[in-house]
């Protein structure tokens, strides 16, 4: 519970502000440079609060009290001391900071005598009367932190920062309704787990706090505490009695990154050597200063600007920078903030750009020297992400520990519509069997879940042609396609436009479908964010690549790459338990491993299907069998397989029988040349989908010879349509079928069984046709018992079924 009381003419303070008196930085980069923790004068800090309507001021710098002594003696009426104590638990040494207010001198020897111990400083404190208040509970300060000790810290202590403003909304808000949900009884509870005599008599009702925790004098005074009083003395009796308040902003990655960058800069000039002014100089005094360019400066830039290739791209972004930077000069330094993310973000998607020309070139042309020189000069781009890459994983290192503490404390999160899920996939308008999956999972969502959506990356054409609110499209820098699959288009996202756009979303969960750039990304902002992750293994892409690419040695690095994608995943869902069975045997780790089924729309693809076939009616006149492949024309389809076993026997016995190819690829132009001669294989190119059914309509047997699939949509969609499948032993179509029941199973490459199985089938349509009526009955009852959407789409979110362990 926490503490209510309407203000009438408050007061306000930030209470927690560092100045250059605090003590070795926490952040990895700053201990690296070995700067300090703050460079900011304390004078500074109390003209900047009073600035920006801070009533009284105070330093809180971590065990020093010199600077916040300083500012008293220098503004007595409007000043108090603070100190940010770090204390631990003595039991296993977590570490806790501690805010402590209105101490003098001696009080401030005494607590860094016993600041070793929190049971002794907080019954010192207690002794002293001294306003306090616990500094981002949540934040886990050596990395020690778990619930028991904040079970510990509501106990011994009523008075808790509820908004610090350099944690991010998640972590201040979290901890706040924590704070909020407890009552006598939970006290009750927790006294006794813990053998603690809770602080006061109503120790269940909270006060909070609020603070900037600025290092850098960028954001003080924008987070505060609110409490009725007129004088510091006032005020402290109002924090001691717990009736603060708190109001204000929390931080983000972008904030931290710039935070640590002005105190990277403060900390270079402070150096002696350093008497001239480089470029990174220039451009920070002109954005945190608003110190003009000199002249020799600015013609400089121009020159280098108004030349030719990268390096006068990444000037012009510079300059862009210099003149976002002039006219909005005397704006609020968190829009000038926005303006810096977004050139930076620039400047490092031309490094990552280069480097993905190189790759594309380099590899290509084979040449290695060429790509080890370009990938060197993508280096400065690579400290460009860094800096952000670390202020996220800091930002979200708590997660794990605030779901934990919401499951306890606020209930699990057990209806799915509160839940906000993105699915990354590199694959979205294309018509493939994930396509079409994302597509139907996507349209369910937008009923069932108001928080998911599709993450792609789409041109401005595809964005028109994709009729679909649940798709985030990433903003991207380069395209490009990949031998085999030229039909694809791979487009390469802006690392930073696309962090910031994901972060904003705070997403529970992600799912990704592909090992692509717009997967690879999805992967990298989950880690970041200390997110779960669901990787989707709807292809078995290192297999296709061995029945396209002959060279042994790149599909080794095909399947390397592939296992270690999925193997970054807490959990791996595949279509079928062949295809666990096939990870299983790779060596992926078979734990993590669960299954998901595929869907379809029966209404859509049923026998009953009024639409019309998409071919010229003479073509199947009087034709007898008509075999349908639907699907992608590759080498990895194993077509030549089903073809070859066609011509051996069907094609003589039968000759007015038609085999119908219906789809395109890389190997179709090379396929469509092969049997050019023979009018009973026709190729019909691109359907679109909503065409299919009507095809089904005139098929007798469906045929799909893919061993590389993990499930195979078209032998859906045909059962549903009641046609019998005659597919491979090898991948997840045959688990689709039941042998002799709905279809047939035909040894994987043999094309002699392949024929054999399609003569088996013509002869059961012409000897039993009872029996053929029944196969076709058959599959469509199955189809609808074991692969209905909307329990597919239930599972698939509340989780698959998993390896047995």
């Amino acid at each position: 519970m926490l503490q209510s009381r309407k203000l009438t003419r408050p007061a306000r303070v930030d209470m927690h502000v560092h100045s250059k008196y605090s003590e070795h930085p926490s952040e990895w980069f700053l201990k690296r440079l070995g700067a300090k923790e703050s460079y900011t004068d304390p004078e500074t800090v109390y003209s900047m609060a009073k600035d920006r309507g801070m009533d009284f001021v105070t330093i809180t710098d971590h065990n020093r009290i010199q600077g916040a002594l300083m500012l008293a003696e220098n503004h007595p009426d409007d000043t108090f001391t603070g100190v940010e104590f770090t204390t631990y638990f003595p039991e296993d040494g977590c570490k806790i900071h501690l805010l402590v207010y209105g101490l003098d001198q001696d009080e401030f020897d005494e607590i860094q005598r016993i600041r070793n111990n929190i049971y002794h400083l907080r019954s010192y404190i207690g002794e002293r009367r001294l306003a306090h208040s616990v500094a981002h509970a949540t934040y886990p300060v050596n990395g020690m932190l778990e619930i028991h000790h904040l079970e510990k810290l509501m106990l011994m202590f009523n008075s808790f920062e509820g908004l610090n403003g350099g944690r991010n909304k998640v972590n201040n808000s979290t901890w706040t309704r924590v704070l909020e949900s407890l009552d006598e009884t939970r006290l009750e509870d927790l006294r006794r787990k813990h053998r603690l005599e809770p602080w006061g008599s109503t120790p269940w009702i909270k006060s909070l706090t609020g603070g900037s925790d600025d290092h850098a004098g960028l954001f003080i005074g924008q987070t505060c505490t609110l409490a009725e009083a007129s004088s510091p003395k006032e005020f402290l009796e109002e924090i001691r009695s717990g009736q603060g308040q708190c109001q204000g902003r929390s931080n983000d990655y972008q904030s931290l990154v710039f935070t640590v960058y002005k105190i990277a800069y403060e900390f270079s000039r402070e150096k002696p050597s350093n008497s001239s002014r480089n470029l990174f100089s220039s451009l920070t005094e002109y954005i945190f200063e608003k110190r003009d360019f000199r002249l020799k400066e600015k013609l400089f830039l121009r020159r280098l600007a108004s030349s030719r290739g990268r390096q006068a791209r990444l000037y012009r972004i510079i300059n862009n920078l210099i003149e976002d930077m002039k006219v909005h000069r005397d704006q609020p330094m968190q829009k000038k903030l926005d303006l810096l993310y977004t050139r930076i973000a620039e400047l490092s998607d031309e490094f990552v750009l280069a480097l993905v020309h190189s790759v594309k070139k380099d590899v290509n042309d084979g040449d290695l020297v060429g790509f080890i020189t370009n990938a060197s000069a993508s280096i400065p781009g690579v400290f460009l992400l860094l800096p952000f890459f670390t202020a996220v994983r800091d930002m979200f290192s708590n997660k794990n520990l605030l779901d934990g503490l919401s499951r306890e404390y606020l209930g699990p999160c057990t209806d799915r519509k509160d839940m906000r899920l993105l699915w990354f996939t590199d694959t979205f308008t294309d018509m493939n069997g994930v396509s079409v999956t994302l597509d139907k999972v996507s349209r369910i969502a937008s009923r069932e879940n108001p928080g998911f959506r599709i993450v792609t990356a789409l041109t401005g054409e595809e964005r028109v042609h994709t009729q679909n609110d649940n798709v985030v499209s990433l903003p991207f820098i380069d395209s490009f396609t990949i031998p085999g699959y030229e039909k694809y288009v791979l487009k390469v996202p802006s690392i930073l436009k696309s962090l910031d756009l994901i972060s904003k979303f705070e997403p529970d969960r992600v799912y990704i479908s592909t090992p692509g750039p717009v997967g690879l990304t999805g992967l990298l902002i989950a880690r970041l964010m200390n997110i779960e992750a669901v990787g989707i293994y709807h292809t078995d892409y290192a297999k296709q690549v061995t029945k396209i690419v002959s060279d042994e040695s790149v599909n080794d690095i095909i399947e390397g790459f592939i296992k270690w994608f999925y193997s970054c995943f807490d959990e791996v869902r595949v279509p079928t338990y062949e295809y666990m069975g096939i990870l299983d045997h790779r060596g992926y780790e078979f734990k993590k491993v669960a299954k998901f089924n595929r869907g379809i729309d029966t209404r859509v693809f049923s026998p009953e299907s009024s639409a019309e076939p998409p071919l010229d009616a003479s073509i199947v006149s009087g034709a007898f069998p008509v075999l349908v492949y639907t699907g992608r024309v590759s080498r990895d389809k194993d077509l030549d397989v089903a073809l070859d076993g066609y011509n051996r026997r069907l094609l003589e016995e039968y000759p007015g029988s038609r085999f119908i190819i219906a789809g395109e690829g890389p190997y179709l132009e090379e396929l469509r040349s092969r049997w050019s001669e023979c009018k009973n294989v026709v190729f019909l190119g691109k359907v679109p989908n909503k065409e299919l059914p009507g095809l089904y309509s005139i098929a007798d047997i469906f045929v799909f010879p893919s061993e590389s699939d993990t499930f195979g949509m078209s032998v859906l969609e045909a059962q549903a349509s009641g046609v019998p499948a005659l597919v491979s032993s090898v991948g997840g179509p045959s688990e689709i079928i039941e042998d002799g029941i709905t279809g047939l199973i035909a040894r994987a490459g043999d094309v002699e069984d392949w024929a054999q199985k399609m003569m088996e089938m013509t002869e059961l349509i012409i000897r039993d046709p009872d029996a053929y009526g029944h196969m076709r009955k058959r599959a469509r009852e199955r189809v609808i018992s074991n692969y209905d959407w909307d329990r597919v789409y239930e599972s698939l979110f509340a989780g698959g079924e998993m390896a047995a362990v």
